[in-house]
């Protein structure tokens, strides 16, 4: 009879534990599923909002999107919470939404960075990144922007970012909810 309660208490405490590990296992495969079904959403979300701005800026603007405060501070305010940037051919940041003017003119060159390279090449750009300049990891999508009035004008890119503890905070709610 002793020997029958260590056999049932044996088997009751291994049948929880392998159905806890089997919920853990199932928690952890979810959980990178939802992580990446969240990155490839933003970064849709961002590709989406960036042709709409690099269409209708080489439709309705002329080559120096920089001097246009109207464009610019309207669109930048309506992306409040994202990184707004305006980069020139040689990879010069022109605008950035993140920064002054005097900051601007001591930040590097964005000639190399993936986003720029593929846009520049492509016309639209995606990387998952460390942002130097915001100390931070960003998702960035960059598009170019042809101008209809002057096709063969040098290439202006339009660049979008959100820093990827946006995304992380939303997949920590989730993580919370599903506890």
């Amino acid at each position: 009879k002793n020997r029958r309660n260590t056999v049932r208490l044996f088997s009751g405490a291994l049948g929880t534990i392998s159905v806890a590990a089997g919920f853990g296992l199932l928690a952890l495969v979810e959980n990178r599923a939802v992580k990446q079904s969240l990155f490839d959403a933003k970064q849709s979300e961002l590709t989406q909002i960036v042709r709409l701005l690099t269409e209708s800026a080489g439709e309705n603007h002329e080559r120096d999107l920089t001097g246009d405060q109207r464009f610019w501070s309207q669109t930048a305010a309506s992306l409040e919470g994202y990184r707004l940037s305006l980069i020139d051919e040689n990879g010069r940041l022109l605008k950035d939404s993140a920064m002054s003017q005097d900051e601007l003119n001591k930040v590097g060159g964005h000639a190399t960075r993936p986003e720029v390279v593929a846009a520049m090449r492509d016309g639209l750009g995606v990387s998952r990144r460390y942002s130097a300049t915001e100390g931070r990891e960003y998702l960035f999508v960059a598009g170019r922007i042809t101008f209809q009035d002057q096709p063969r004008a040098s290439k202006v890119i339009l660049r979008l970012g959100v820093p990827v503890s946006v995304v992380r905070s939303v997949q920590s709610d989730l993580r919370r909810r599903y506890a």
